[in-house]
């Protein structure tokens, strides 16, 4: 083969990459890509389109930031699969965005001693250890899909100043008002607020509180996370502290119509980057510890994450198909449909060879 023509070699898309990359972009020309809420509070949460299932973590973040930059106001996301599925279209020209998750993966136990495998003595063989492994998929925003049902009033009815009224009384901590500063103590425990009448606005104040609520869950009664990311990002803990007390306050605006707008928070952009260029897991534990946080304060259970790699394995199971539209040209034939096409080709090939050598030779040595 001419080394000048030869095609370079691919290497797998490296998902956690991908995805800082993509909001490193905002943060370099000077922008937050979650700091304006949803427009459309009425719609409800964002949520799977065919499942009602809401998304958590990295993929709130990342369809939010899509939906902004898109000028998208629907909430749903469904993937191709779905769509086909239930039986609707998916537009000429539509662009897909992914959503994230996890997959087990059993791998080897290593002796970090040697470097060898670790042999189970009972076996023989090497013991293993199940490892999440990253996958992604791609999704299409409803505003984008043909036959798929009108928008419908959401849960969220309530008004700012009413949600804001309900985090206050979800507040994990005693309030402390007076003086000009807001923060949370971790010494003792409390959050201190200025006074409502010192905002120029009251959503302004359940904005600020969200924000402190946030930090708050920090607490090792609560979410402990304190420990956790002295641990793992050491002296950058503080900066992924303040970008998670920064996407969950953000989070619940997007959850219950407060404005997501924190003063200040330019002054932790340099910060935060400088996180997310050398820990390009950053971004998703910070998501993944801010819907913590969000589930904490609104009551909710914990989320679990393994129980959706179950339904995400669940739902691979082979489903009835309403109807099989046709592919848009912009996407391709699953890898699957074009292995297929390859099977059977080499199939009819080996079928002709063999029936050409099982004809009876004549002299000269040609067959029949």
């Amino acid at each position: 083969m001419d080394e000048n023509n030869a095609k370079p070699a691919k290497h797998p898309i490296d998902l956690y990459q991908q995805a800082t990359d993509r909001i490193i972009k905002a943060l370099e020309a000077g922008t937050t890509p979650w700091q304006k809420p949803w427009n459309n509070i009425a719609t409800g949460p964002l949520r799977n389109g065919a499942t009602g299932n809401s998304y958590h973590g990295i993929n709130t973040l990342m369809l939010l930031c899509a939906g902004m930059e898109r000028n998208l106001n629907d909430p749903r996301w469904i993937s191709f699969k779905q769509v086909q599925q239930n039986g609707w279209k998916v537009k000429k020209g539509a662009k897909a965005e992914r959503v994230y998750f996890y997959k087990p993966m059993r791998v080897d136990e290593i002796d970090k001693a040697s470097g060898k495998p670790v042999i189970d003595a009972a076996t023989g063989q090497p013991r293993q250890r199940e490892i999440p492994f990253l996958q992604s998929t791609p999704v299409f925003n409803a505003q984008e899909i043909e036959g798929i049902p009108p928008l419908g009033p959401g849960d969220a009815k309530f008004s700012p100043i009413a949600a804001g009224e309900e985090i206050l009384k979800r507040c994990p901590v005693e309030i402390r008002y007076g003086g000009n500063s807001a923060h949370y103590s971790p010494a003792t425990d409390t959050i201190a607020m200025p006074d409502k009448d010192q905002f120029k606005m009251p959503e302004d104040f359940y904005a600020t509180l969200a924000h402190e609520s946030i930090h708050a869950t920090s607490h090792a009664s609560r979410c402990n996370r304190t420990e956790a990311l002295g641990n793992r990002f050491g002296d950058n803990s503080y900066a992924m502290e303040e970008m998670i007390a920064e996407l969950g306050s953000f989070m619940l605006a997007n959850e219950t119509g407060l404005p997501a707008k924190i003063e200040n928070h330019a002054s932790y952009l340099e910060n935060w980057m400088k996180v997310l260029k050398v820990d390009k897991k950053a971004l998703f534990v910070a998501s993944a510890k801010a819907s913590q946080a969000c589930d904490h304060i609104m009551g909710r259970p914990a989320y679990d994450a393994k129980a959706e790699v179950k339904e995400a394995v669940k739902a691979e199971a082979p489903q009835p198909v309403a109807a099989k539209p046709e592919l848009p040209p912009e996407i391709a034939a699953p890898a699957s449909e074009a292995l297929s096409a390859v099977s059977a080709k080499m199939k009819k090939l080996r079928e002709r060879k063999q029936a050409q050598e099982e004809k009876p030779t004549v002299p000269g040595g040609m067959r029949m």
